[in-house]
């Protein structure tokens, strides 16, 4: 993983995968039609999703102010 630091913004992680073409062009359609701004912004919605649903506790950790390590 790549850690970023933003001016003034919170550190950043890049997170990758990868995935066929044609998910990547499913998904770029999605963002079209869902009003995402690009296939990252699909991604981290879809995270956020999957972890507030299966993982309801390390969702919560994610707007409390101790820092979450690996």
């Amino acid at each position: 993983m790549k850690t970023t630091k933003n001016a003034g913004k919170r550190e950043t992680v890049v997170l990758a995968c990868r995935v066929s073409k044609r998910f990547a062009n499913v998904v770029k359609e999605y963002c079209d039609l869902d009003a995402h701004l690009n296939p990252a912004d699909v991604l981290r919605d879809s995270m956020r999703e999957k972890i507030q649903r299966d993982a309801p506790d390390l969702y919560q950790r994610l707007f409390q102010e101790a820092p979450i390590t690996p």
